[in-house]
């Protein structure tokens, strides 16, 4: 009640049964960064004390000699294999299972749940300690939903850093590599889950971007909004006026407090409440 963190031990006597999991990906263009982000760790921070089991992940970040385009998900999903064979000395429950995901952290999610609908997840995380498990919900904030729209920001302050990020990730510029940048494009993987027909069991997805984004262009968000709602998968988006990237490094701003908000009820209506 004070909001100091419980034990383990405190969390199974209180929650036997196992309180849900929200795993975090950290944003960063795939290439800096980590899982103790400002951003990553004061939502771990917050999740914690609304009962989660929060645990943030890492994953191999890219430089202009070596791509992490094949990696980066993959290490991911080890992440996760640990956390479902690990959850429970911590109190958690991983049968219950969101993902949280900001830029390329969103990205990342993103694509991980519909790698998941797909069957397409890599075999090995077996070696990663466990199995990777079922994603119930996925929360992302600014997600790269467009991966070429990533590469060519038109901002004339950030488009050079944002184009150069996107290569050092895929090796190249979509003219150069165009079948990386279709492998990890999130709009294209979840055309082939509906494809599969399977777009109505993804689990429900929330999209919270700001309108004057200046690293990560709205116009991802919205294509990919346009597609979820084409294909009847469960979502919300929001579109913030007046909000520009990492709006949830201020907790306390209005537009943090409405994807807390919004968090919450989706990860209710996924059967992850607390």
């Amino acid at each position: 009640a004070d909001g100091t963190p419980l034990t383990p031990d405190q969390v199974r006597a209180a929650h036997p049964e196992g309180v849900p999991v929200v795993v975090l990906v950290h944003g960063g263009g795939w290439s800096n960064g980590n899982r103790l982000n400002p951003m990553t760790r004061g939502q771990a921070d917050w999740l914690a004390r609304q009962g989660y089991l929060a645990v943030a992940v890492d994953y191999p970040l890219s430089t202009t000699a070596q791509p992490t385009w094949q990696l980066a998900e993959s290490r991911t999903a080890c992440g996760l294999a640990w956390v479902a064979a690990h959850a429970a000395d911590y109190g958690g429950d991983a049968q219950r299972l969101a993902l949280v995901g900001d830029s390329a952290g969103g990205h990342l999610a993103l694509n991980l749940t519909y790698r998941q609908a797909l069957g397409t997840l890599p075999d090995y995380p077996a070696a990663c300690g466990g199995r990777v498990p079922g994603i119930d919900a996925v929360l992302t904030e600014y997600p790269i939903a467009d991966p070429v729209g990533f590469h060519d920001n038109p901002d004339l302050v950030m488009g050079p850093f944002v184009s150069e990020r996107a290569q050092r990730y895929t090796g190249g510029t979509p003219a150069e590599v165009p079948e990386r940048y279709e492998a990890i494009d999130p709009v294209r993987l979840l055309r082939q889950v509906a494809g599969a027909g399977l777009a109505a069991g993804l689990p429900p997805t929330l999209v919270v971007a700001g309108e004057r984004d200046h690293v990560v262009p709205v116009a991802g968000a919205l294509a990919l909004d346009a597609v979820l709602t084409e294909v009847g998968a469960a979502h919300e988006t929001h579109v913030v006026p007046c909000t520009d990237h990492v709006f949830d490094l201020n907790p306390g701003s209005a537009v943090s407090q409405m994807w807390r908000h919004r968090a919450l009820a989706v990860l209710r209506e996924a059967g992850l409440g607390v």
